[in-house]
């Protein structure tokens, strides 16, 4: 099917369904599959964001709704969705685009997933750790999300603050328990003081505190950054959870071992995108020695 051709029959079956979720005037839509359109426009712009089952962004739906209304809404909601399907059935949903149509395919390698984030070394060790070699795209956004997070958290004054995911892991064909990926967040001097550990995990040497277990590993750095005004006197605190999913590989000292290398290299690029002095006291090579 040519590209204009999807797009026609995409748009046929979209727009009904983008109006029942009152996100018409979204431009995104209509250029990603119609999949993301469902859990996208969960709900009017602008409202809160969630995060769906299939790891996309949507909006939360208003709750001051009439009973009648969403009993109304829920019928037409399954009749498009059934249309929806024939339409993914004549090649509709095979292949996705950025809000800049930009065709990518819906399934890709460990080394393209996220914008490339794993690539190199890194790709076959998230294959190897979490026991698979395909996952849904994702973009390359995370990045720069996890970097507005700790800025915004850094600015607020508090002694912690949530961050951002920099990249989700979702397996072709996994259930929900499967999924893992990395996130950050910035943390607050206590919680590495205590030195607290989740069962059968163990302290490496390696940063402010990082610890490696059987389903992932974590590291808590600082960074002093000429982006973050103040941080030569007061760091930003920074810590990086890796978490592989469900898995049957083997817990060992090697595939502990790649789930810190894993955390590391992505670690490296986001104190890259910080200008963090030092690499926020991390080490180009990954230090893999229990303490």
């Amino acid at each position: 099917m040519k590209v204009g051709q999807r797009e026609a029959l995409l748009s046929t079956f979209a727009r009904p369904l983008v109006d029942e979720l009152a996100c018409a005037n979204d431009p995104a839509v209509l250029a990603r599959p119609l999949t993301y359109c469902v859990t996208r426009c969960g709900g009017p712009p602008g409202g809160r964001p969630v995060i769906g089952n299939n790891g996309h962004t949507g909006s939360a739906v208003g709750t001051n709704r009439r009973r009648d209304e969403r009993v109304g809404v829920g019928g037409r909601m399954r009749r498009l969705l059934t249309a929806a399907g024939t339409a993914l059935a004549l090649g509709v949903g095979g292949v996705a685009c950025t809000s800049g149509e930009e065709e990518h395919e819906q399934f890709v390698g460990a080394g393209e997933v996220c914008g490339g984030l794993f690539s190199g070394p890194s790709a076959e060790m998230v294959e190897k750790v979490t026991g698979h070699k395909v996952f849904f795209w994702r973009s390359g956004n995370g990045m720069q999300e996890v970097v507005a997070a700790l800025k915004d958290g850094y600015a607020s004054g508090r002694s912690w603050a949530p961050g951002a995911n920099l990249c989700r892991l979702s397996p072709k064909g996994a259930k929900q328990t499967d999924r893992g990926g990395i996130t950050y967040s910035m943390y607050a001097p206590q919680d590495v003081e205590d030195e607290g550990l989740p069962a059968g995990a163990e302290l490496y040497t390696m940063g402010v505190q990082s610890s490696v277990r059987r389903s992932g590993a974590s590291i808590y750095f600082e960074c002093v950054s000429p982006q973050l005004k103040g941080s030569d006197k007061a760091p930003l605190r920074i810590q990086g959870g890796f978490g592989r999913g469900e898995s049957d590989a083997p817990d060992t000292r090697e595939y502990r071992d790649m789930n810190m290398r894993i955390l590391h290299a992505a670690t490296l690029k986001l104190v890259k995108e910080l200008d963090c002095e030092d690499n926020g006291g991390l080490p180009k090579v990954p230090v893999l020695t229990p303490k």
